[in-house]
């Protein structure tokens, strides 16, 4: 490789980066107010005695807390136990309960989900209606992968946004978004397998975002293996998800945690929590605060130490770790 051509691709993210921070979709002006942050916690994990954790989230802004794997349902003992000292501690908590399941593909087993079936559809519904009714705050779906356009997953949420009380959330887990021109010139993408990569455009982002009160953006497994370009990956999809949503929509960016023995798309010397939180901080305009309905959210509490507890707290948190 020639030194002219190092040169240029070592001056892409940068150059991409500057323009994302000042594209017209950006949050310049926009007022500033506390974050309210998300946290992923397996529920068979949680006790009633975990306050340090609950002080760490606190400090952290933490608001959403999302339970997934098995316990999660029903909302019994010991989740309900952790749930009261949850709501004790953090400030106007939301206790959200994942429900997820792999979708059917080409070589799935049985045990995938059809979600082209009504059947199955309102099997979801059902589990959705039994969470809120148990004592969930609210409901996220995690159904993975869902084709651009997918018809069968619109039905579902406007199904379930029919069902859902006034009171209570619906959230979903989604895909990152396609990336468009210039996006496609400034980040590569190098997947480990031959299957595509997954991802929502943006008039079907508009789509989603219509039918559910929140949007976790899964900011990460995407294949991206330059911890400059993901971050510039991060400020380019945050601000067009924020030019994207409704007003009133929550907005959530998902960000990798140092989870032991995670394995997927993603470098973690790339990809990692440290690159996507300066990728937030830019799009949201510094360290402080956040726009109107909308925080970063930790995938997951397993992956979180020390340090990683301090960087969440300084830039969308309290500023000071209990």
């Amino acid at each position: 490789m020639s030194s002219c051509h190092r040169r240029w691709r070592r001056t892409r993210p940068a150059a991409f980066l500057a323009l994302a921070l000042a594209a017209a979709t950006g949050t310049s002006g926009a007022p500033v107010t506390r974050c309210g942050n998300g946290l992923y916690l397996k529920a068979a994990s949680v006790n009633a005695s975990a306050d340090e954790l609950l002080g760490l989230a606190r400090s952290a802004g933490v608001r959403y807390l999302y339970f997934y794997g098995p316990g999660a349902e029903p909302f019994d003992s010991p989740l309900a136990a952790f749930a009261e000292k949850a709501r004790a501690t953090l400030a106007n908590p939301a206790l959200v309960v994942m429900l997820g399941r792999r979708l059917c593909t080409a070589g799935n087993d049985s045990h995938c989900l059809d979600l082209g079936s009504a059947i199955a559809r309102e099997q979801l519904a059902t589990r959705a209606a039994a969470a809120w009714h148990a004592g969930f705050d609210g409901v996220q779906l995690d159904l993975e992968p869902v084709a651009d356009g997918d018809e069968a997953l619109i039905a579902l949420l406007e199904h379930l946004r029919a069902l859902k009380p006034p009171s209570k959330l619906l959230s979903i887990a989604g895909d990152s978004l396609v990336l468009d021109a210039a996006a496609r010139q400034a980040v590569r993408q190098t997947p480990q397998g031959a299957q595509p990569l997954p991802g929502w455009s943006a008039g079907y982002y508009r789509r989603v975002m219509a039918s559910v009160d929140q949007v976790t953006v899964m900011n990460y497994d995407t294949a991206i293996r330059d911890g400059a370009q993901y971050r510039a990956f991060t400020v380019w999809q945050t601000k067009q998800l924020l030019a994207l949503r409704p007003a009133s929509l929550d907005l959530q960016i998902g960000l990798p945690t140092a989870v032991p023995g995670r394995r997927g798309l993603f470098d973690r010397a790339a990809e990692n929590l440290a690159n996507g939180l300066a990728g937030v901080r830019d799009a949201f305009g510094g360290p402080g605060g956040c726009p109107p309905h909308t925080g970063v959210t930790l995938f997951t509490a397993d992956g979180m130490t020390s340090a990683s507890w301090q960087d969440v707290t300084r830039d969308f948190g309290t500023g000071s770790p209990p």
